[in-house]
């Protein structure tokens, strides 16, 4: 990402007529560059990397003795914008929950399986790809996400279930 901020930073300075004008780039510039970005760009958080490549580029140049400041220091710095989950309500939850034990259906089992994983363990939909029944133990639950290992304790008052399960010879634990 680094050599395509880069390549945007060239191509802002070739749209202005002066290519290898970076030697004589300047506050000015600074602001004007900013500004084609938020043209250009509509991520935050993109805009905040393009910006610190360009100041890395330039301490770079400094530390080169090919320049004596950095146009790009002057601007304010971007904080990085964490865009938070929206969680499900208490509430919401509780309908849910409800949905489930009234269910009649053969999966309400594997259903309320699936909430309490998720709840109660903190797995992502993407663990539960392929969780076999292998991955389970009475206690644990360990599987590997992002080639990292994850070896989860299971609640004790979900001994009995997860045994239940175990106990149907399913190669999936979601059937």
């Amino acid at each position: 990402s680094y050599k395509c901020d880069l390549k945007i930073f060239t191509d802002f300075l070739q749209q202005k007529g002066s290519e290898n004008q970076w030697l004589n780039f300047n506050q000015q510039g600074s602001l004007e560059y900013l500004d084609f970005l938020e043209k250009r760009t509509s991520s935050h958080n993109s805009k905040r990397r393009k910006i610190q490549s360009i100041r890395s580029f330039f301490d770079f140049l400094i530390k080169k003795n090919i320049l004596h400041f950095n146009p790009l220091k002057e601007l304010p710095s971007f904080k990085k914008v964490l865009y938070l989950p929206n969680p499900p309500t208490y509430s919401d939850i509780c309908h849910f929950f409800t949905l489930i034990h009234q269910s009649d259906s053969i999966y309400k089992e594997r259903n309320l399986l699936l909430f309490l994983f998720i709840y109660e363990l903190g797995l992502q939909l993407q663990d539960f790809k392929n969780l076999t029944i292998h991955h389970l133990s009475e206690n644990y639950l360990t599987f590997v996400r992002k080639h990292d290992v994850r070896s989860i304790p299971i609640p004790p008052y979900l001994h009995n279930f997860i045994k239940k399960i175990m106990k149907k010879n399913f190669s999936y634990i979601f059937y």
